[in-house]
């Protein structure tokens, strides 16, 4: 009668395992699809294709867009990282998170001051939680320091009206100035030679 028993616990056992199995599958297919929809909206991001971030909404995907890639990082951070900022802009519209971080602490504003322009920086800072504005990275980064570590040629190429002088303002090195002032300077020499 005991070996009875003990046949029937075993039996039990199996199926108890054999449904723990099931369950761990469909834990795995879950979190399979999460991740490859996670990597789709990562390589849109990466990519700058709005086109396809737009695909993946219509699908009714867009509330795994916050998913969370190597380091930490969202397909936010991606768009930004890789100068994207249609995408990027994109993404903010539509409810990315802006105030994701990184394993190292690098916020969406961070990657904003390091590769973004003026103007979605300034969209950011009225976004953002306010303690992200001049929150350091683990290296001790500030935003400020991003932005001041972008090369000056850089930004004026990318941002040509903040860094030209306004046509109302006159240079000392702008060629209307200087013709005036050199010819001053030859009408004073031969001034001071006539007499």
């Amino acid at each position: 009668d005991n070996d009875n028993d003990n046949d029937n616990d075993n039996d039990n056992d199996n199926d108890n395992d054999n449904d723990n199995d099931k369950d761990n599958d469909n834990v795995n297919v879950t979190t399979q699809y999460s991740d490859t929809i996670g990597l789709l909206w990562v390589w849109a991001a990466r990519q700058g294709r709005t086109d396809r971030c737009e695909w993946l909404r219509a699908k009714g995907l867009l509330h795994m867009m916050n998913t969370r890639v190597r380091g930490g990082m969202t397909p936010l951070h991606e768009a930004l990282w890789k100068r994207h900022e249609g995408t990027a802009r994109w993404m903010i519209a539509h409810g990315a998170d802006v105030a994701a971080t990184t394993k190292t602490n690098v916020t969406i504003f961070s990657f904003a001051c390091e590769h973004a322009s003026a103007s979605l920086i300034f969209e950011l800072a009225k976004i953002v939680p306010p303690a992200h504005l001049a929150l350091p990275n683990k290296r001790g980064l500030s935003p400020i320091r991003y932005i001041l570590a972008r090369p000056l040629t850089a930004c004026a190429e990318r941002h040509p009206y903040l860094y030209s002088p306004s046509p109302s303002s006159s240079s000392p090195f702008s060629s209307s100035s200087s013709s005036s002032s050199s010819s001053s300077s030859s009408s004073s020499s031969s001034s001071s030679a006539s007499s």
